[in-house]
């Protein structure tokens, strides 16, 4: 019975969603959406993303009643939502599919607190709630980490960073409550003795336009006759040399400057920076011209300028702590994205 039920619930969302045909995708300059999202989704190469995470959405329900998780009445609501959204999106309404795609992470959090879907379950469309959002602002994000999932105290190996360089120690690079630009926790590190800690995410594929961005705070920061660095952030290759190189590069400096450029170079002063502040950091990448442009709290300050440094490739985003012993720098809000087509 419970099998049959999830079979109905299946076709009557299929019918609720609509067509899938190629005809009925949004064409909106500045709001187009992309043929690539999820490789594990069928014909990724001829399927849009956001039909993709739709597609995924309505299979993870069915997975979640199917397993007597999630009610069927709940199922049916879920994906009646989600039929909702994609009318929106095939008729190129994208601030009204915001609004449905709001209802519908309000729905599922609604579930979550009267006890009806278990939380650790709702994650997953939760997050794909989110991946729909970030379409529709023309990012197709290939990473993003808040540091929420780990435990204080850890360093987020799970989530696939590594550490590298850590001449201060690593009970110093974990996840912390005690600084959060969003939500409640973040990455905190410390370097010291004239070498910083560093972890980097492994980024398996180097597309020709990248951006990456990242929230940064450096506390106890105590300038010096010498300029040195408390922050960098970063498009990076751990493989280049002993200690690794970057080929885009922002680095807080300890002479109270924000600068941007590679290994090689970085001597693009940005703006001032104080202690104990958040900083909003995105860079993009050209990796074919060699170039880049940088924003701080959204402002774009350099554009398309040379970053002519190391040799060879990225192949890492990198968060490094500064120089300093004093100083303990905060990283969230880590993402890495491309641009939508």
């Amino acid at each position: 019975m419970k099998k049959l039920c999830v079979i109905l619930l299946s076709v009557l969302a299929v019918f609720l969603m609509g067509c899938e045909k190629d005809e009925f995708l949004p064409k909106q300059q500045g709001e187009s959406l992309t043929t690539e999202f999820r490789t594990d989704s069928p014909n990724p190469l001829h399927r849009p993303a956001w039909i993709s995470v739709i597609h995924s959405m309505g299979n993870y329900i069915d997975e979640m009643v199917e397993g007597n998780i999630l009610p069927i009445k709940s199922g049916f609501a879920l994906k009646s939502q989600a039929g909702k959204i994609e009318e929106q999106i095939v008729i190129k309404a994208f601030d009204a599919a915001r609004k449905e795609i709001k209802i519908f992470r309000g729905e599922v959090e609604k579930m979550v607190e009267s006890g009806g879907f278990p939380s650790g379950r709702a994650q997953p469309l939760l997050g794909m709630a989110e991946k729909l959002d970030f379409i529709l602002d023309g990012k197709l994000v290939e990473a993003k980490d808040g540091f929420e999932g780990y435990a204080v105290g850890d360093f987020p190996s799970d989530g696939g960073w590594v550490l590298k360089l850590c001449s201060f120690g690593e009970e110093h690079q974990v996840v912390t409550g005690q600084n959060a630009f969003k939500g409640d926790r973040s990455l905190k590190m410390k370097g010291g003795f004239g070498q910083p800690a560093v972890a980097f995410l492994p980024i398996e594929e180097t597309p020709e336009v990248v951006f990456v961005e990242s929230a940064i705070r450096v506390d106890h920061a105590e300038p010096g006759m010498l300029s040195y660095s408390n922050a960098s952030f970063g498009l990076f290759n751990p493989e280049e040399g002993e200690k690794g190189a970057y080929h885009a590069l922002v680095t807080f400096e300890s002479n109270g400057y924000i600068f941007f450029g590679t290994d090689d170079s970085y001597d693009n002063k940005l703006q001032a920076w104080k202690a104990g502040e958040w900083y909003t950091i995105r860079i993009m990448y050209n990796n074919k011209r060699k170039s880049g442009s940088v924003w701080v709290n959204g402002q774009l300050l350099l554009e398309d300028i040379s970053l002519q440094g190391p040799e060879g490739a990225y192949s890492a985003l990198a968060l490094g702590s500064g120089l300093d012993y004093r100083a303990t720098t905060f990283f969230d809000e880590v993402m890495i994205w491309t641009p939508v087509p």
